[in-house]
């Protein structure tokens, strides 16, 4: 597994407030709307259809939106649960504030940008 990509979860955010419309945490089959784990695929360079992904960098294409999000973040799907399994960056019932503090706990705090 890399490492925990930071920027790209956080980036992840910004694109959410920045389109809050493109978002939906409550549809898994990504098409027009996307979830966090499509999002960052999205941003990853991977094209989605619905559950899948249908092209993308390296070896994503193929892999369903799940596997490839975690791939693309740089965690386990363990690392992606939190508080003994109570809390999951993906879950369907996470709001805005809810991934705000995911991100946190699971990849530290907002990396500087680069100068």
């Amino acid at each position: 597994m890399t490492a925990p990509n930071a920027e790209l979860a956080y980036a992840v955010l910004d694109r959410i407030d920045a389109d809050p419309e493109s978002w939906d945490q409550t549809i898994w089959s990504c098409n027009t709307t996307a979830c966090f784990a499509g999002h960052a695929v999205q941003l990853s360079g991977g094209i989605l259809d619905y559950e899948l992904v249908v092209e993308g960098p390296g070896d994503l294409g193929g892999r369903s939106v799940e596997e490839a999000a975690y791939r693309v973040l740089g965690i386990s799907a363990d690392a992606s649960w939190l508080h003994d399994g109570n809390d999951w960056l993906f879950a369907q019932d996470n709001d805005r504030e809810d991934l705000g503090r995911l991100v946190a706990e699971i990849f530290g705090p907002r990396p500087e940008a680069a100068s």
